[in-house]
């Protein structure tokens, strides 16, 4: 990127618009101050240098009026969709901003960190800015998001009953509460959803997986955007196959589908939306040709592995196909709802070169990517693992909580599971100097980890990594350097069993798909 920038800046070229996206406000940040030191080295005039900071330091709530100095913008998924939004005929949101627009961010992941031991000088910011304050974004009371508007075939009876986005194609709508996993997998809209399963159907079903199916399948897949916003029973049964959605098998599917047409439902009564509804219009005002910002010439994203085939959809729509660049870790796939392949990405722009060609399209034809894949684990190697594996407990020894404090280094960080466990953290470690953040705040970043497994939604499911010892006792696999391992008899001693030891679980693959998404966050 910053190549592509030097060399239109040397040689007075037309600049290129490049946009880099990411989930993480706290990452974006990060890139955006490098990417702006290495930009202010290189321009040696005092005018020009000034000219560009100041527009790099701007707001800019559209895509409209954006000045070439401004690129490359550095924004994060949630900024770029409402930019995107914002820059067309009709937009999805009637105002800037609504109902729910400071809830808590139960993930973190849009608030921007500041890492003070990471930047020796004091900056004032080098991005696009509103780093938090565009993250959550929610519109005022209306209609619900968009779906198939006009087909009515292709589920159960209560899909006609499902949420509509009939009239966002004549004016934008003021729009609810955003619908986002916490509120999904919590207790009101899980039961709401799932109300009219049978309990075999309802044990056998993970509201974070469900979530999953919805999000990424159901109407975040590139079927599900040309289909007009949602994929129908049937299309949901034979165009997902079991390689690419791997969660359930057919017949949950079909009960995964009610549970869909009931989601919608309840959005629709409570006058909601979710991000799937912003994407789906998003993609029908671009295919519409209402887009009227600025050219968009590349679009680059980290942790690619966060973001939905639709969402990916818009920049193949947007930008040149050849001049996409994505990067990430199918392993660090913690976005919750999204299930992430890199073979959809190729099969992406397979099916967008077909269409060039069958349009006759000019230009050069679409290139398939080349995947490089990282075979060694470089990052979190049986050494780092096995220092990591030191107790807490050291830390928080001391005596006198008066006369001593925890201290730690400006690269070292608390990991938690979400915002609401940093107030089950030790009063010490609380007091102390630590920088703590969420997994999905630290996305990109190097650090370690604390604080797992008490907040998990999997419960039973982890007693499968018992079988672990029974290995270990059996010879079949070797316990890890420097662990400490005393083997157990549970089977003769009924009194360990009734003061709560647990017992091993046989791995199942149906029955513990949501363990396999958990054990990614590590």
């Amino acid at each position: 990127m910053f190549a592509r920038w030097l060399a239109c800046y040397q040689h007075h070229s037309q600049h290129q618009h490049q946009v880099f996206i990411t989930a993480s406000a706290t990452l974006k940040e990060q890139v955006s101050r490098t990417f702006r030191k290495l930009q202010a080295a290189a321009i040696a005039d005092p005018a020009d240098a000034r000219a560009v900071a100041a527009a790099a330091a701007r707001d800019y709530p559209s895509l409209r009026d954006v000045p070439s100095a401004a690129f490359p913008l550095f924004v994060t998924t949630a900024q770029w969709l409402r930019m995107l939004d914002a820059s067309c005929d009709v937009p999805f949101f009637a105002g800037p901003g609504g109902e729910g627009e400071d809830r808590e961010d139960a993930d973190g992941i849009g608030l921007h960190v500041e890492l003070g031991g990471w930047d020796s000088e004091e900056e004032g910011g080098s991005g696009e800015g509103g780093e938090e304050e565009e993250e959550e974004e929610e519109g005022e009371e209306g209609p619900a998001g968009s779906d198939r508007g006009s087909e009515g075939g292709g589920g159960d009876e209560g899909e006609e009953g499902a949420a509509r986005d009939a009239g966002a194609a004549h004016a934008p709508a003021l729009r609810g509460m955003e619908v986002r996993f916490e509120e999904f997998v919590g207790r009101d809209m899980w039961a709401a959803v799932t109300r009219g399963l049978s309990k075999e159907e309802r044990s056998a079903l993970k509201a974070p997986l469900v979530y999953q199916e919805i999000t990424s399948y159901i109407k975040g897949s590139a079927e599900a955007l040309e289909a007009g916003g949602r994929l129908s029973l049937a299309e949901y049964l034979e165009v997902i196959g079991r390689k690419r959605a791997a969660n359930y098998g057919d017949a949950l599917r079909r009960s995964v589908y009610r549970c869909f047409e009931a989601y919608e439902r309840v959005k629709a009564q409570r006058r909601a939306w979710d991000r799937c509804d912003m994407v789906a219009h998003i993609y029908r005002q671009l295919c519409a040709g209402a887009y009227q910002g600025v050219r968009i010439d590349g679009v680059s994203r980290d942790e690619v592995q966060d973001f939905t085939q639709a969402e990916l959809l818009l920049d193949v729509r947007l930008a040149d196909p050849n001049a996409l660049f994505y990067c990430g870790d199918t392993c660090q796939t913690i976005a919750r709802g999204v299930g992430f392949r890199f073979e959809d990405v190729r099969t992406l722009l397979y099916n967008e070169g077909k269409r060039r060609e069958a349009a006759g399209a000019k230009g050069p034809p679409v290139g398939m990517p080349r995947l490089d894949v990282l075979r060694v684990n470089y990052r979190t190697h049986s050494g780092i693992l096995d220092a990591a594996s030191s107790d807490l407990s050291i830390l928080l020894s001391s005596g006198d909580e008066a006369a001593s404090q925890i201290e730690f280094g400006a690269q070292q960080v608390v990991l938690v599971r979400d915002m609401a466990a940093v107030e089950r953290l030790p009063d010490e470690l609380r007091a102390s100097n630590a920088l703590i953040m969420s997994v999905a705040q630290s996305k990109g970043l190097e650090f370690s980890d604390v604080d797992f497994f008490a907040d998990s939604p999997a419960q039973s499911e982890w007693s499968v990594l018992l079988t672990l010892l029974s290995e270990i006792e059996s010879g079949v696999m070797q316990a890890p350097p420097g662990a400490s391992f005393t083997p157990h008899d549970l089977e003769g001693d009924e009194n360990k069993r009734e003061r709560g030891w647990l017992r091993a679980v046989a791995f199942d693959p149906a029955a513990h798909t949501l363990l396999c998404n958990e054990l990614k966050l590590l």
